[in-house]
């Protein structure tokens, strides 16, 4: 599914349109295209793009976040890592083979570009020093109960290691890009246990995103949820 988000850089946190300042940093508007491809390379051959650039450029879009790339670290070559116009970021599987992943890709020209480009990026669920372990199990926000338990965050380490999750900060808001985990095996057993590990994902990440308003941050939050509203969805 494409999605496109108009904000400003979140039209819920200000009216669509305003500019907004965070540190010397303006963002007059943004366009985020957020966009489960099921593949990149089978994506581009079947929207009929020869490039990765012309892809991105036909979307008219200030940031673009896919998710399921379906890419192995060795397997970003430079037409995917070197796209002129765009600054890209990976988060890539670790497993065995092709499998989930997101990208995310800002445009580094036009007006607003130079304000979009993010201070820091970070990649995976977990990570050293400000974990989600340690931010959420040892200090989990009171409104927050169901924040994820140290055994939780074992079992997270799983999910950490198949290219879920990234995390930029633009200055101006703080962005994730996700693909969260289906649950989509027949066996009940393993589907109980696969949705207990997608309710830990999400608790991680709602702590996660409590954390940074709570500091007075703009979050923005895009992806594939794999969130059905019932049998039928």
């Amino acid at each position: 599914m494409n999605t496109h988000y108009n904000v400003s850089p979140c039209d819920c946190l200000c009216g669509l349109g305003e500019s907004i300042c965070w540190d010397d940093k303006i963002v007059i508007g943004v366009r985020i295209t957020s966009w489960n491809v099921n593949g990149l390379r089978p994506a581009l051959k079947r929207t009929a793009h020869k490039s990765l650039l012309s892809f991105l450029n036909s979307l008219d879009a200030d940031i673009v976040c896919l998710q399921e790339t379906k890419l192995l670290p060795g397997d970003i070559t430079r037409d995917l890592a070197v796209v002129p116009g765009w600054e890209a970021f990976y988060c890539c599987t670790r497993t065995a083979r092709p499998y989930s992943g997101v990208a995310t890709y800002v445009k580094t020209e036009g007006i607003s570009a130079a304000s979009l480009l993010p201070y820091s990026v970070e990649e995976g669920l977990l990570r050293e020093g400000a974990t989600f372990s340690k931010a959420c199990v040892e200090s989990p926000p009171a409104s927050h109960p169901s924040a994820p338990t140290p055994s939780d965050c074992e079992a997270l380490r799983a999910l950490h290691d198949e290219g879920r999750v990234l995390e930029s900060d633009h200055g101006a808001f703080v962005l994730f890009n996700i693909y969260a985990p289906a649950v989509t095996s027949p066996d009940e057993e393993a589907a109980a246990a696969r949705f207990a590990l997608r309710l830990a994902f999400y608790a991680a990440l709602t702590a996660r995103w409590q954390a940074l308003a709570a500091r007075g941050r703009r979050v923005v939050v895009v992806g594939d949820f794999n969130i059905c509203g019932d049998a039928l969805d």
